[in-house]
């Protein structure tokens, strides 16, 4: 009996140990189904088109720069392709003024009181930095505005005055300009042109300018000289490039009161109706959106139309 009794104990262990190790498998299984459940919820189903969250892994690979630039090259739209202006015509009869105010897409605040504020006559010029730039840029696009891109250039005193990383620079050669500028380019689409961010020196080198006026050149994209340049080369290297070109004779908020901007917006009127065109800058300032506003109410009644600064363009093409 003791025999049996010991025989019966094995085997309820046994059974004990087997129980065990089939719940430990069932556990094991479970514990698989939810981290399977999981990776789909996560990264998505090969069968799924839409994944909530996609990782993406590559293997870095060394790369030619020339090639990459080249590549990014490949990516810069033409103008023709990307811009349709949503201005009105403009009355030919008329004389005309362009105002290009620029500095949007850094501050998501002043960005939007300019697009509240301004008439759809009035072109943008946004900065490349932003991450959101293309948000900004097809907004302003929708609300009729014209759109141009701001060039980083070297000032005179660079680097106290530092447009960022991708300055284009006097000395720095072709090739590496070149790369910066198709980095700006492939930074948003929907622009007819280019204007620069600070630049005084370079816009004042020939040599470096040129090169960079052929490559717009090339796709139609025209350049807006903000005047910020004493002695801009630009309007000769424009001459010999054969880009389309403008150049801002007045700076409307060089002193930012009401007062001063007004003085400066009357200077513009007065050059329009001596030439037929005039052409003006400034910065998206709060007291510049709100005079400019005020400004362009009754610029039809005083016989003048606001244009885009294609139209300014095309008049001196």
């Amino acid at each position: 009996m003791a025999a049996d009794k010991m025989n019966a104990e094995a085997r309820a262990a046994n059974i004990r140990s087997r129980w065990r190790l089939l719940g430990v498998a069932y556990l094991v299984f479970f514990a698989a189904l939810v981290v399977l459940g999981s990776g789909i919820v996560l990264f998505g189903s090969s069968r799924s088109g839409e994944p909530a969250i996609r990782l993406q892994i590559s293997l870095s690979r060394s790369r030619d720069r020339h090639t990459e630039a080249r590549e990014r090259s490949a990516a810069v739209p033409d103008s023709v392709a990307v811009f349709t202006s949503g201005a009105p015509a403009a009355d030919a009869a008329k004389p005309r003024i362009a105002i290009i105010i620029g500095g949007l897409g850094v501050s998501a605040n002043a960005t939007a009181a300019a697009l509240a504020s301004l008439p759809p006559q009035v072109t943008l010029s946004f900065v490349p930095y932003a991450a959101d730039v293309q948000n900004w840029v097809t907004l302003a696009r929708r609300q009729g505005h014209e759109v141009l891109l701001e060039l980083p250039m070297e000032s005179f005193d660079f680097p106290d005055s530092d447009p960022g990383p991708h300055t284009l620079r006097v000395g720095a050669g072709e090739d590496a300009n070149t790369e910066r500028l198709v980095w700006a380019l492939t930074r948003f689409t929907g622009y007819t042109g280019v204007t620069n961010l600070l630049g005084g020196r370079l816009l004042s080198d020939s040599d470096s300018l040129e090169p960079v006026f052929a490559y717009l050149a090339r796709r139609g994209l025209l350049f807006f000289d903000n005047g910020i340049a004493a002695h801009s080369a630009a309007p000769e290297v424009a001459a010999h490039t054969g880009i389309l070109f403008a150049q801002s004779s007045v700076t409307i908020d060089s002193i930012q009161t009401a007062m001063e901007i007004d003085r400066e917006l009357a200077e513009l009127e007065n050059q329009a109706r001596t030439h037929g065109t005039a052409s003006g800058s400034g910065f998206i300032y709060p007291v510049t959106l709100e005079r400019v506003a005020h400004w362009a109410a009754g610029l039809d009644g005083r016989g003048f139309v606001l244009v885009p600064a294609s139209a300014i363009v095309s008049a001196k093409k």
